[in-house]
């Protein structure tokens, strides 16, 4: 579901810090602290441009934060603490003013372990753009299906039926999501499979493993939110 249209943040890209919290609110950051959800609800919402804007507010935040509590908070390492700054940001506005006024619950935050990883994931990069453009994620397909291919041929170094099963299975998906039939290349994609997957990837020191496996994972990715 995309996010509510805020006309004046769609023609600038310097959003006021009063329409940057109504996107953090908008967001529900603290319903499940899904940052792939709410990179997806950016993306499909805003331009690059504008999310370069709402990314400058983003730090901006964090780093009033930081000037606040920096001091004044302990028990946490460096990136638990990016973590926990970026967490009070998204958790919305009257917690973050809360947290100004009163440091120590910033302290309280960490004693309880109540802070999660990592809103400020949730605010999309160059390459993450690529996600959302079902050609770049065919592009992919291809790319990847040919690596396999190439890998099984004459010198296949696979070594038992299991890792036979796995290739095949992610072979006979990537022939399908090269079709843009996305669904249907995905169907029955889970932990158990990438799993299978990893063990195929150890077993046999294949080069660039990780990339089969995260396409599936863009690409359901990509029709899920």
């Amino acid at each position: 579901m995309r996010l509510n249209t805020i006309v004046d943040l769609h023609e600038q890209a310097n959003p006021t810090v009063e329409k940057f919290w109504e996107v953090v609110k908008q967001v529900k950051w603290t319903s499940d602290h899904n940052y792939t959800r709410i990179k997806y609800q950016f993306m499909r919402s805003f331009t690059k441009p504008q999310m370069d804007g709402l990314r400058r507010r983003l730090e901006q935040m964090t780093n009033n934060l930081d000037r606040k509590i920096s001091n004044r908070v302990e028990g946490v390492g460096d990136d638990g603490y990016s973590d926990l700054l970026a967490h009070i940001v998204g958790t919305g506005k009257e917690a973050y003013d809360a947290v100004m006024a009163d440091p120590s619950i910033a302290q309280d935050i960490i004693d309880r372990n109540q802070y999660k990883e990592s809103f400020s994931y949730a605010f999309p990069y160059e390459d993450d753009w690529q996600l959302i453009d079902s050609s770049h994620l065919i592009k992919e397909a291809e790319k990847r299906l040919e690596e396999l291919v190439r890998m099984t041929g004459s010198h296949s170094p696979i070594k038992s039926q299991a890792s036979a099963d796995t290739i095949k299975d992610m072979i006979r998906r990537l022939r399908i999501a090269v079709t843009g039939d996305f669904k249907k290349a995905i169907r029955g994609w889970d932990k158990e499979s990438y799993s299978k997957w990893t063990a195929f990837a150890n077993e046999t020191n294949f080069d660039g493993h990780y990339g089969p496996p995260n396409l599936l994972n863009d690409i359901r990715d990509f029709i899920t939110h």
